[in-house]
């Protein structure tokens, strides 16, 4: 976080102990202690129930191409809600779905399978770059939350995550959400270019982001009894971004 800061990301601050940022918390009849931090508290609201404009869409996107250009070390893992793991998600986790949404993720699947992921160039991720994860103040000024995820992974799962998770809305209309995709991909292509081979399939992994989001949170339902209302509102998510998606042509 602290190196990201440094980049000119908008993030809280953290407070050292002593030398360290990381507080450790003994907790009774626990063997294992919980480590925690502190931040500087910003106090703004995400975007779930407020969408964000055109210009919220302009400045959030270069905000992500500091992150990708980060430099950054980490170690790749496994993320059962990243695109890139698309495929192997859904194989393990088909028989939680529905006959019609199968249908509808079969349609990605066709389309995903003509990517090469191992070719994709890769960087530093937030992989989490949604409209829970991002705050904005009275003053206009932005946050970026949740790093408990950030991987070193191809950069065109971030970038379909981003266009699925903050600037389409199938609540929008059709129009409305081609402005947007198209606003934030625009803005993100100004400050750091893709290859032609990602921006062939750019639309592929905006799909494979939605339809991930409704496996993942499937998952997480039937196999750890999530039953949250913010688990069904990721379930009902990727539905719904599935037909808007495949309504846009993407």
């Amino acid at each position: 976080m602290e190196s990201l800061r440094a980049d000119g990301v908008p993030l809280p601050k953290l407070y050292k102990n002593g030398d360290e940022f990381l507080l450790k918390q003994i907790v009774p009849h626990n063997d294992q202690p919980i480590w925690m931090i502190v931040m500087e508290f910003f106090e703004g609201v995400d975007f779930i129930n407020n969408p964000p404009s055109l210009d919220d869409i302009t400045v959030i996107a270069k905000i992500l191409t500091i992150i990708n250009s980060s430099k950054l070390q980490r170690e790749p893992m496994h993320d059962p809600w990243q695109p890139q793991f698309f495929l192997e998600e859904y194989n393990e986790n088909k028989k939680y779905l529905t006959s019609s949404n199968i249908e509808l993720i079969e349609e990605v699947v066709s389309q995903y399978k003509q990517i090469e992921i191992p070719n994709l160039p890769k960087s530093i991720i937030h992989a989490d770059f949604m409209r829970n994860n991002i705050l904005k103040n009275t003053k206009g000024e932005y946050c970026i939350l949740d790093y408990g995820v950030v991987n070193y992974a191809p950069r065109l799962s971030e970038v379909g995550v981003f266009l699925a998770g903050f600037c389409l809305d199938p609540e929008m209309s059709l129009e409305k959400n081609k402005i947007a995709y198209e606003t934030g991909l625009n803005a993100y292509l100004k400050h750091l270019e893709l290859t032609p081979y990602e921006l062939k399939h750019v639309g592929t992994m905006t799909r494979a982001a939605y339809a991930l989001f409704h496996i993942a949170a499937s998952h997480e339902k039937f196999v750890e009894d999530n039953q949250t209302e913010e688990n069904g509102y990721w379930i009902s998510l990727g539905t719904a971004g599935m037909k808007l998606t495949k309504e846009m042509g993407l």
